[in-house]
């Protein structure tokens, strides 16, 4: 492989990692424990872990589906994920 093609191929490789590595929100068992993550932000509630939804405080899902997990607002929202909202 000519060594032009190999870095632009590297490179490529790099800037994907790069951003998926962007697009991960750290999720918490606790509200707590997100809250001491994030102390200036507002804690949200994943739909499910990684899910891409999240559901606010006094929502009726909030803390309350099987496979989710508490995370700051700003990271969800940077991350790309979405609140949640009854069509």
């Amino acid at each position: 492989m000519k060594p032009f093609l190999r870095m632009l191929v590297i490179g490529a490789v790099a800037m994907l990692a790069a951003a998926a590595e962007a697009r991960e929100v750290k999720e918490f068992d606790m509200e707590a424990a997100a809250q001491k993550h994030c102390p200036k932000d507002v804690v949200v509630w994943s739909n499910v872990k990684g899910g891409g939804i999240f559901h606010v405080k006094g929502s009726k899902l909030y803390g309350r589906t099987t496979d989710g997990g508490y995370l700051c607002r700003k990271e969800a929202e940077a991350a790309g994920w979405h609140e949640y909202k009854k069509d």
